[in-house]
């Protein structure tokens, strides 16, 4: 998503010139408890986590490297994956 919290729609150009992040939601169980209190996800492999207190969603930054980006949710099968294809300089032949 986009560092503000609006949604990527799918096919949208992603600019290197915008702030994008990640986005986690936390729900409550059945007696009105967080279900979790850390949550550890992945970007590209790196490990992050986020700590929650109550039920909510949180956002960190993400910077997109070259091709296939990948967040995963450790330990569940909750994963997402974003194409970004750098637009090289280029040179102008006449």
């Amino acid at each position: 998503m986009y560092e503000d919290g609006t949604s990527i729609e799918s096919g949208a150009c992603i600019s290197p010139d915008l702030s994008y992040a990640i986005q986690i939601v936390t729900t409550k169980n059945n007696e009105g408890n967080t279900q979790v209190s850390q949550v550890e996800y992945t970007i590209n492999g790196a490990v992050f986590s986020m700590s929650f207190t109550e039920a909510g969603a949180k956002r960190n930054p993400i910077t997109f490297v070259a091709g296939k980006n990948i967040a995963e949710i450790v330990k569940t099968a909750n994963s997402t994956e974003l194409s970004f294809i750098s637009q090289d300089d280029f040179e102008l032949v006449e």
